[in-house]
């Protein structure tokens, strides 16, 4: 089952690079997103998820040598223990980089930007920061836009913009997957 796992999440790994090759300027970027969003879940989660026909991986089976005879529940054993070792090393860098950008959130400043002659669209808080080169959208239940200092406020059609375009990430909830730009 464990050879099973593995050489069905490979082959669906090798689909969506194929897909991404093949298909790069007709398929929407979000459709991207979601596959490798599966991918993630077919490597995270120890389960049986049938992403392939099992006939399929049976002859692929066939083809692969048996040189060491081991226990099903041995195999099983080694492969839980590794799979916690990756999950707990993923898991703690994960937690050490949401630290570091809360870090760089607690640093920014609040700004006030004065729309008067534009639409009142933007209800998500405005922050200033020193330490980031491009405007990015941090949070996720609270999410709040960061803008550069060394950014031009003057040009209030370039800041629309911009505030718009972060604003699109938040409504299409890119601040989930740090992968979808």
């Amino acid at each position: 089952m464990i050879r099973h796992m593995l050489i069905s999440s490979s082959l669906f790994i090798v689909l969506i690079l194929q897909v991404r090759v093949c298909l790069k300027n007709h398929i929407p970027g979000r459709i991207y997103v979601m596959l490798w969003e599966i991918a993630l879940l077919r490597l995270v989660l120890p389960l049986k998820i049938p992403i392939l026909p099992d006939r399929l991986l049976n002859h692929i089976d066939t083809f692969s040598p048996n040189t060491v005879s081991l226990t099903t529940e041995n195999v099983g054993k080694r492969f839980f223990i590794i799979w916690g070792i990756g999950f707990s090393i993923s898991f703690i860098i994960a937690v050490i980089n949401y630290y570091r950008e809360r870090m760089l959130l607690a640093q920014s400043l609040p700004i006030e930007i004065d729309f008067t002659k534009t639409e009142n669209l933007y209800t998500v808080p405005i922050r200033v920061s020193d330490r980031i080169l491009s405007p990015v959208v941090y949070g996720i239940w609270k999410p709040c836009v960061v803008l550069p200092k060394a950014m031009n406020y003057n040009n209030l059609k370039l800041l629309q913009n911009v505030l718009l375009h972060e604003k699109a990430h938040i409504f299409w909830k890119d601040n989930l997957t740090c992968c979808a730009r």
